[in-house]
């Protein structure tokens, strides 16, 4: 439903033709390397799938071509109401505004207003706006120029599920993690069967900001990524100039990646945000190894950057998994009742690999994941770097091997994975991406706590 405020010029009013009022039924907008996952179940591996949190509506909504300066139109406003959705996410076909006009998007009450501009996030004009929690978005041009192309919105995802699961009792948890948060679908085995290995293990990562601090740290370097109108993953940042990974994408400008999305509290209720950033350009993708390197567009300084490996985990060696199962907010997998010494850690894979992937190219672990986890992180407990990608859901799970990608994107990824020279700074701090120095190693066996700074494993 559209609502109109300060309209002086004479239109036609626009009406959406939702699919619940029209009685007709809307195909999920899915990219097409997930509609193969999704409708191929024999080929595609079981886990490898984000996790459906709406579905696309047809809608038809512009400004006159050319849009009026505010003196003359009398101002441009439209609510945009869905009742009952979790969240509203505007696709623009077109977008062109003149140079000191721009457009506003709001949830009710003004919440979270963000700003477009020129052509908006993409070039051509054809992109996704971020999404507006709730059922309702305002919309506002301000124009005081006026006279270019305006923009025309064909479509919108309406949230069906939450982002973010609603709260059940904790449960208690071994190693010194003091609850889990156990909810909804997280308190079951999930479908498709596999991901969850055992008793589901995962944990806020407020639960080890104490007792685990470091994996707690680097765990913040996950975000939730919400793709298009309809799907939730995992992503990570490898540089601080703003590039990030995931699962294979052929493109990345549907994607909005949630920065610091968790629990304020280990097993509470509340969450917050940090921010959000859109998808920019792809560096390097690969749909066998799975992985997609790609820049984002806005600031993501204040999520920590993750370093990536060179090296293939030993068996035995510790991993732990930062990620977002279900879309719910940022889960840590460190614990496993289905490893003999309670700790997720690099196990064979008895299964073969078939058409899943070649086993050659795959780090296995018990590590509990759920849909919405796939392109998250596995790090090593040794060196708290990035030694694969999760994407396949089977007990034990599996991850794209680091070691064989790193190759293909050397030449790409800016600092912070970039290279391993460590320089220590004043004040007992570290400053560096890799090797520790023997003034560092020596603090950190102090029981000092560096931020970039880690042993290399012993070869």
């Amino acid at each position: 439903m559209i609502q109109e405020a300060g309209l002086r010029w004479n239109e036609s009013k626009i009406l959406f033709c939702l699919a619940f009022v029209c009685g007709t039924t809307v195909a999920l907008a899915l990219p097409a390397s997930r509609q193969a996952r999704r409708e191929n179940p024999a080929t595609a591996p079981r886990g490898g799938n984000s996790r459906v949190v709406g579905r696309f509506e047809p809608a038809s909504l512009e400004t006159p071509h050319p849009y009026l300066a505010d003196p003359v139109s009398g101002g441009w406003t439209r609510v945009v109401s869905d009742p009952g959705a979790t969240y509203l996410r505007l696709h623009f076909r077109r977008f062109d505004l003149a140079p000191g006009d721009w457009l506003e998007i709001a949830g009710r009450d003004g919440d979270a207003p963000r700003v477009y501009t020129g052509r908006g996030l993409e070039e051509p004009g054809d992109f996704w706006a971020f999404t507006v929690d709730g059922d309702l978005a305002i919309l506002t041009l301000h124009a005081s120029v006026g006279g270019r192309g305006g923009f025309e919105i064909d479509g919108y995802g309406r949230g069906i599920a939450p982002i973010g699961e609603p709260v059940a009792a904790p449960a208690s948890q071994p190693g010194g993690a003091s609850a889990s948060l156990v909810s909804g679908p997280e308190s079951q085995e999930p479908d498709p069967t596999g991901l969850v290995c055992g008793t589901q293990d995962w944990s806020d990562v407020a639960c080890y900001a104490s007792n685990r601090p470091l994996d707690a740290q680097h765990a913040r370097g996950a975000v939730l990524a919400i793709e298009g109108c309809c799907t939730t993953s995992t992503a990570f940042k490898v540089s601080d100039s703003g590039q990030f990974m995931t699962s294979y994408h052929p493109g990345v400008s549907d994607i909005e990646l949630r920065l610091g999305y968790e629990r304020t509290e280990c097993g509470g209720t509340e969450a917050t945000s940090i921010g959000k950033v859109a998808g920019g350009e792809v560096l390097r993708a690969d749909p066998i190894l799975d992985y997609t390197l790609f820049t984002t567009l806005g600031d993501a300084s204040a999520v920590p950057c993750l370093q990536l490996d060179r090296r293939q985990p030993a068996l035995g060696e510790r991993l732990y998994v930062p990620q977002y199962p279900w879309g719910a907010p940022l889960k840590i997998a460190i614990w496993s009742d289905s490893d003999a010494g309670g700790w997720c850690s690099v196990v064979p894979i008895p299964w073969v690999a078939g058409n899943l992937a070649p086993q050659t190219s795959q780090i296995g672990y018990f590590c509990d994941t759920a849909e919405g986890s796939l392109g998250a992180p596995v790090l090593s407990g040794s060196t708290h770097r990035v030694v694969g990608i999760h994407h396949i859901g089977l007990c034990p799970n599996a991850a794209s091997r680091m070691d064989l990608i790193w190759p293909q994107i050397a030449g790409l990824a800016d600092d912070c994975s970039n290279g391993f020279a460590c320089e220590p700074v004043s004040g007992d701090r570290c400053n560096c991406d890799g090797a520790c120095s023997g003034k560092e190693r020596r603090y950190i066996e102090r029981g000092g706590l560096c931020a970039d700074c880690w042993e290399e494993p012993a070869p």
